[in-house]
């Protein structure tokens, strides 16, 4: 994904996927209770999806990302005491609202764009 990105920084499929890796790292890491490389993966996640989102607007499947955000933002803190005054730098989670953005990909998202490149 790096030398796909650093040929073009607008491939929607590299920044989706260099999002949900680094954000599912970011989870084995809090598994393995290293926080900070954690939280720094969740920064780096959100990060790449927020780009994706402002370059394609409207597209179903970047929900997976933000649902898996939203969701864990809410619930790891309470499994792990010791994040919390790390979430100070991080959007508030919504467990709820993460819930559905994950349950709208689920039935309606697809991954399948006609354009692999935006511009």
């Amino acid at each position: 994904m790096k030398k796909i990105l650093e040929k073009n920084p607008k491939n929607i499929d590299a920044l989706f996927f260099k999002g949900g890796a680094i954000g599912f790292r970011g989870r084995l890491r809090a598994y393995r209770e290293s926080w900070l490389k954690a939280a720094d993966d969740g920064r780096e996640a959100l990060l790449s999806l927020s780009k994706l989102l402002f370059l394609i607007r409207i597209m179903v499947d970047v929900q997976l990302g933000f649902g898996i955000y939203n969701y864990y933002a809410d619930v790891i803190p309470d499994q792990y005491p010791l994040l919390k005054p790390l979430m100070i730098f991080f959007p508030d989670g919504n467990r709820q609202k993460g819930i559905e953005q994950l349950t709208n990909t689920a039935l309606n998202g697809n991954m399948q764009s006609t354009k692999r490149d935006i511009f």
